[in-house]
């Protein structure tokens, strides 16, 4: 009984590390992600990639992919979602919905609809805690889960930038009067949210993955964060803090539907399961 907990725990730092990048997004600019899940699987497709054809470990890779995924962030926030939030309120919605498709559709087109995974030196590597032995991958996974939650916890604290999106999420016409730019802020805090994408992808490489299971990551990790605000990364480990009524960690694996912001996207999950 022991052993399922401490894995669950430990791979929920894999979901919180994603859950970060959606977070942000949705503190920001109040929309929600839903090609997160895909930007993901991408960023994990990369990953595989560049060690197949060069040998790169998926650690290594983030060198390449993290410029990647947060470029590519900031490509889809300022020429498309940007101009489409001018539309309407849905509009975004529909946009990142049509981008999962495209980013589905275009991974199973070049790779395959088959899942892959990668065998390295510690994927398949395990370590005893007196008779329980767990998985180092899931290890490595929550260890880099509170380590980019640091960073970005001193980021949003200690930088200007940091600041300035933190502003943008609690209060968007307030940090307009203080002059921050607020439609540069989206811009940023998106290729930002990308970098949790691809380290994420990186280490999800070592769990064989469906191209289609984007999907599934963002619904999942959804109800992990804390979408009102990007200035606190640790709520997104803690399953909300204060969002629900006390702090508790296992609540990430338990899967408890979230009451805030669930409703937006809710009548656009059975279309995207049936499509």
């Amino acid at each position: 009984m022991i052993s399922p907990i401490v894995m669950g725990i430990l791979l929920g730092g894999l979901y919180a590390l994603i859950a970060m990048g959606l977070s942000m997004v949705f503190g920001v600019m109040r929309m929600i992600n839903l090609a997160h899940g895909d930007l993901v699987i991408l960023g994990s497709y990369l990953s595989f990639a560049l060690l197949a054809n060069f040998g790169l470990d998926p650690i290594v890779s983030l060198v390449i992919t993290v410029p990647l995924l947060s470029g590519l962030g900031f490509f889809i926030q300022r020429f498309l979602l940007r101009r489409a939030a001018d539309i309407s309120d849905e509009a975004p919605l529909i946009i990142a919905f049509g981008i999962a498709l495209i980013l589905q559709n275009a991974i199973q087109i070049v790779t395959d609809p088959q899942s892959r995974g990668i065998s390295t030196a510690y994927s398949m590597a395990s370590f005893s805690v007196g008779p329980f032995q767990f998985p180092v991958i899931y290890l490595m996974n929550f260890v880099a889960a509170l380590v980019v939650m640091a960073l970005f916890s001193i980021f949003l604290k200690k930088t200007y930038l940091g600041r300035a999106i933190a502003a943008a999420s609690q209060n968007k016409k307030a940090a307009q009067l203080m002059g921050i730019n607020t439609k540069n802020i989206h811009s940023a805090a998106f290729a930002i949210a990308m970098i949790s994408a691809a380290i994420a992808g990186a280490f999800l490489d070592d769990i064989p993955v469906p191209t289609n299971i984007g999907y599934s990551i963002f619904d999942n990790c959804f109800r992990c964060g804390d979408h009102r605000r990007s200035g606190q990364p640790v709520r997104d480990l803690s399953g909300g803090g204060d969002t629900w009524s006390g702090a508790d960690p296992v609540r990430i694996f338990f899967r408890i539907r979230r009451p805030d912001a669930f409703r937006l996207f809710s009548h656009f999950s059975g279309a995207y399961r049936e499509t």
